[in-house]
């Protein structure tokens, strides 16, 4: 299966990208909890997914949850930039949708208001997560299509006087 990514910001920022591959799933509450505890470097990256990873996990699995780790590495890294630049009504929005063809479509919409506490990137998946999962689309490839996104958004808007609130559209292919 796969998606469709489509994103606008303050500033005239645009991004679409349509087949973005999903990969396999992740799981929301595991991602939150490896963000807390990740130290920000590689070694704390490859230190936590030794941790969470290497006892029962074979090569292949091993593999994608260094992947997935250093994916979320960069998520982190990039919503704390964003954090730091961010203003009074500074957002990310993530509108998911998953299309049905014989029901209605599920459709979930969360919003992060930058009101940070102690790690920006974690409370950002955590406010998102659940509306991925309710979609289907909580998955690698949404995971790194996130990323590129917003370090697409937080390149557009450096050296330049926006404040970061960018809408995001994930909408399943059917």
């Amino acid at each position: 299966m796969s998606f469709r990514v489509f994103a606008v910001g303050a500033g005239d920022f645009h991004f679409v990208k349509d087949g973005c591959l999903e990969g396999s799933d992740f799981d929301t509450m595991k991602t939150v909890s490896t963000l807390s505890t990740m130290e920000p470097s590689k070694m704390g990256v490859a230190g936590a997914a030794a941790d969470k990873y290497l006892p029962s996990a074979g090569l292949a699995d091993l593999a994608g949850s260094v992947a997935t780790l250093e994916f979320l590495h960069l998520l982190n890294d990039t919503v704390d930039w964003l954090a730091v630049n961010a203003g009074d009504d500074s957002s990310i929005s993530v509108f998911a949708k998953q299309p049905h063809p014989l029901w209605p479509d599920t459709v979930r919409f969360s919003v992060y208001n930058f009101a940070p506490g102690d790690n920006p990137g974690a409370e950002f998946v955590r406010t998102i997560g659940q509306g991925l999962k309710d979609t289907d689309l909580d998955n690698f490839g949404v995971l790194a299509a996130l990323v590129s996104v917003l370090a697409k958004y937080s390149d557009f808007i450096t050296g330049k006087p926006i404040t970061p609130r960018i809408n995001i559209e994930l909408t399943k292919s059917s």
